[in-house]
């Protein structure tokens, strides 16, 4: 028979465990929710990529900074930035922050367009007639300089309004991997 004092390390031992196996479960789950949010932000960032990229295009071609300067010209804004650099100010600021946009725009720009190609690559080695489709219908809703309307993609697809949907849904995930590299993938 156990005496009093062994009774009570033994309650606390297996109390312990479960606490332990609880936290254990608790950690686990928390690591799964915040992986699913991981995924889910990369899905909505890829959307939010593609939804965007018309009007990032437009700021590329609008913007006052170009990436393409010859010597001259990027001298020449060079010594207009060093000059409004010698006094420190909010405008000084405004244009640092504009020019950076500008140029982290541009990497962004041309990263759509090679992952977009790099999809269109993959879709066309698929022996899936829908990864043909699917490709065609983001660079109709996304990519191409005409906007098409979800009905025009439809009819000119020969699908169902919900399936322009689906396609969208569905290519994201793989452009997600295609932009964010392993980060874009779903562990399971």
């Amino acid at each position: 028979m156990e005496t009093l004092p062994e009774a009570m390390q033994e309650i606390a031992r297996i109390a312990a465990e479960a606490g332990a196996r609880a936290a254990i479960e608790e950690l686990e789950q928390r690591e799964r929710r915040q992986e699913q949010w991981r995924r889910d932000r990369r899905l909505r960032n890829t959307r939010l990529l593609l939804e965007n990229y018309r009007t990032f295009k437009i700021h590329c071609e609008s913007a006052v900074f170009q990436a393409e300067l010859s010597a001259d010209d990027e001298a020449e804004a060079l010594s207009i930035l060093d000059a409004m650099m010698d006094r420190p100010s909010k405008q000084t600021l405004y244009i640092e922050s504009i020019k950076k946009s500008a140029q982290r725009t541009r990497i962004i720009i041309a990263h759509i367009e090679s992952m977009m190609e790099v999809y269109r690559i993959l879709c066309a080695k698929s022996q899936k007639p829908e990864d043909m489709r699917r490709c065609s219908v983001v660079e109709k809703m996304y990519i191409c300089s005409r906007e098409w309307s979800v009905e025009e993609i439809a009819e000119s697809e020969g699908i169902d309004e919900r399936t322009v949907y689906k396609d969208i849904k569905a290519a994201c995930t793989k452009l997600a991997a295609l932009l964010f590299g392993i980060d874009g993938v779903k562990r399971t």
